[in-house]
């Protein structure tokens, strides 16, 4: 296609527009087309299409386009949008300086047809029809490029819809991968559904888009028919509303009078009871109710021809609905019940919200990382529930009470110039969901979360959740016998954690004592791990109390005597559950008695520690061989004797495997002799 002067101005033009990057990002195409490569171009008053193909609008065209009953699949291509973020000068902000198109697009003679609007920018600003007219089933509506769509007709007798679907209707709306569309209704019919007195046929959303690049429609509606649903007044019909599912993509709505941005709607002639509403993921659903319209259910919340009611099943994503201050300050009472406070809010949702299982569920705000170019993954009890982008956008007047007296803030008096300009760039940390009622295990982004369930109020404390630990053993040996030492290492990966292990062993090995690792070597008054056993409890249990996240490292060192040959084991474990988290072995070959190491060689006979055997060694090697210490009314002198060993942090079954001196398989009276024979005539302690 060859280059033209406008199209290089609209290039310039462009390049300022996302150098300011300061309004949702709109992709525009080109306002310059050649014939090439289309079926025909539009112009006129009335134009019918009777041929599958892709059809050029004529810049500024107010066309009546009908689709014949054989054509199947039709795409309008328009001019472009072109369109000023400048947010400094609200005067001027959201300026479009496109030519806009007025054509409506008559389908009801071929249902099952499919129809593409790419990059079109159409304001039809009088009423004789619904601008995109479908009936029967199976309609397809993609939207590619940036379109920007309204009918606002002002505050007339207006019935018709911008986009028709009746009840016996049905229509799938397909956003194209990284696209944008705008849409306003200022009409008695809804945005999308039915016109006055009628309900709504069955629509369905979703993009080819995934994650960042999933397609976006923003949709306004500010009079008493649905934004997507039904019409108003349309109560006085006995019809049942068609289904409105949401399955993915990303949606930000505004409802600014009384009809429901989803569901049902108001009107003279009585409100509308809500419709069967589903939302799954990874779809990403933002609404903003600016006065008594609900964002999901009936039609207003203000007078006695209002209405609620609607089912709402949620299979998965998100969906925000926010209170804004118009809202909150004009309507006093409040919504079922509950006070209507400004902010994130689910009081708006009159539909009864249930899941597949027709479980009633909560509304639950779920943090995440907070990055706005991310998708975000969310499970719920290990099932996945969120994987998509946060909601990045605001309405313009969300935070305005418009029906202030005397109000002189500008953004009260200046009304956005198209439509595009009701929104702007702002980033929600939270996804939002529905869980039942009960406590859950959350995951967002990789942190775990605990959700406790509050039954009296309805809602939910998320926390972060206690980790368990990621705990190793190691232990070093080699070539072992009786006699040798086997050193153990607690590695803690995850320190972050609080921690309690235990350590298992075989009965051929002996607990010489447990010390810190080089992990918990910190300076006094560091944040880091504590050693928090308390003084005299088992060594072989033991805790930490994690602070701050430190460096990985061993946490504790256990040491430990071979006393038996054979298959020797270490074990950690959980310190509460028992669980086994890792495990050693080792073989452990028999020694002579005389030949056992010198470390334990020098300690055998030495029972209370005093650095010399003598007689009073012997008598305490009788009274263990013969169980006194076992004894109930011994426990004093028991604990008497272990003290001995504090500082090398010994423990009674040490004391035990000292005082088998003579190296047999048993602790008898001859161990006590060979003490007191070795005291009184020297030389070491034979069999």
């Amino acid at each position: 296609m060859a280059t033209t002067a406008k199209s290089r101005v609209f290039s310039s033009l462009l390049a300022l527009v996302l150098a300011i990057g300061l309004m949702p990002t709109v992709a525009a195409a080109p306002n310059a087309f050649a014939d090439e490569g289309y079926a025909a171009t539009i112009s006129g008053d009335t134009y019918t299409i009777q041929a599958n193909g892709t059809y050029k609008l004529e810049s500024g065209a107010s066309t009546s386009i009908t689709i014949s009953s054989d054509v199947t699949d039709v795409t309008l291509v328009g001019n472009g949008v072109v369109y000023s973020a400048d947010q400094s000068n609200k005067e001027t902000w959201g300026a479009i300086s496109s030519t806009a198109n007025a054509v409506h697009v008559d389908a009801t003679a071929a249902p099952g047809v499919s129809l593409t609007l790419k990059d079109l920018y159409n304001s039809v600003t009088s009423c004789t029809a619904s601008v995109f007219d479908f009936s029967g089933e199976g309609n397809t509506l993609k939207l590619e490029g940036t379109n920007v769509l309204d009918y606002n007709v002002g505050y007339t007798s207006a019935n018709d819809a911008q986009v028709h679907v009746g009840v016996g209707s049905s229509l799938g709306i397909v956003l194209a991968a990284g696209s944008a569309t705008y849409m306003y209704n200022c009409t008695q019919g809804a945005n999308i559904g039915g016109v006055t007195k009628e309900m709504n046929g069955n629509i369905s959303f979703s993009t080819t888009g995934t994650g960042t690049s999933a397609g976006k429609l923003f949709i306004k509606g500010t009079r008493q028919g649905a934004v997507i649903g039904a019409g108003a007044s349309a109560s006085s019909t006995t019809d049942t509303p068609g289904s409105i599912t949401f399955n993915s993509g990303i949606y930000n709505i505004e409802t600014n009078s009384r009809g429901a941005a989803i569901g049902g709607s108001a009107g003279s002639g009585g409100g509308s009871t809500g419709t069967l509403v589903s939302i799954y993921d990874p779809a990403s659903v933002n609404v903003n109710c600016d006065y008594s319209g609900a964002a999901v259910g009936g039609g207003g919340y203000v007078s006695g021809n209002d209405a609620s009611g609607g089912t709402l099943v949620y299979y998965g994503g998100s969906l925000r609905t926010y209170v804004d201050k118009n809202a909150a300050s004009n309507t006093t009472t409040g919504w079922n019940g509950r006070a209507l406070t400004e902010g994130v809010n689910d009081a708006v949702i009159t539909a009864q919200r249930v899941n597949e299982e027709e479980q009633t569920l909560y509304y639950i705000a779920v943090p995440t990382n907070g990055s706005a170019s991310a998708t975000h993954e969310v499970t719920v009890d290990g099932e996945s529930a969120f994987t998509g982008t946060l909601h990045s956008y605001a309405y313009f007047y969300e935070a305005v009470n418009r029906g202030e007296a005397g109000a002189t803030d500008d953004t009260v008096n200046v009304t956005p110039l198209s439509t595009i300009g009701n929104w702007y760039d702002s980033v929600d940390s939270s996804v939002y969901l529905f869980v039942t009622g009960e406590d859950h295990a959350i995951v967002s982004d990789g942190v775990a979360y605990t959700a406790s369930f509050d039954s009296q109020t309805g809602t939910f404390t998320v926390a972060t959740a206690e980790k368990d630990p990621e705990l190793a053993l190691s232990t070093e040996a080699a070539n072992l016998k009786v006699g040798d030492t086997i050193t153990a290492n607690i590695e803690m990966t995850d320190i972050s954690a609080a921690a309690q292990a235990k350590l298992v062993w075989s009965d051929n090995l002996q607990l010489v004592k447990v010390e810190k690792g080089s992990a918990l070597a910190f300076p006094e008054g560091e944040d880091g791990f504590e050693w928090a056993n308390d003084e005299g409890a088992d060594p072989a249990i033991f805790s930490f109390v994690g602070n701050t996240a430190t460096e990985d490292g061993v946490v504790a060192v256990a040491t430990f005597t071979c006393v038996k040959a054979g298959e020797a084991s270490v074990s950690l474990t959980d310190g509460v559950a028992g669980k086994t988290e890792d495990a050693t072995e080792h073989a452990i070959a028999a020694s002579d008695p005389l030949e056992v190491s010198v470390a334990l060689d020098a300690l055998k006979g030495d029972l209370n520690n005093s650095k010399a055997v003598n007689i009073v060694d012997a008598q305490i090697c009788y009274d263990l061989a013969t169980a006194k210490y076992e004894a109930e009314s011994a426990e004093a002198a028991k604990a008497a004797l272990v003290a001995c060993w504090a500082d090398q942090g010994g423990t009674y079954d040490l004391i035990v495997v000292l005082a088998n001196v003579n190296g047999d398989e048993a602790l008898d009276s001859s161990d006590s002799f060979a003490i007191q024979y070795a005291v009184h005539h020297g030389g070491s302690f034979g069999a």
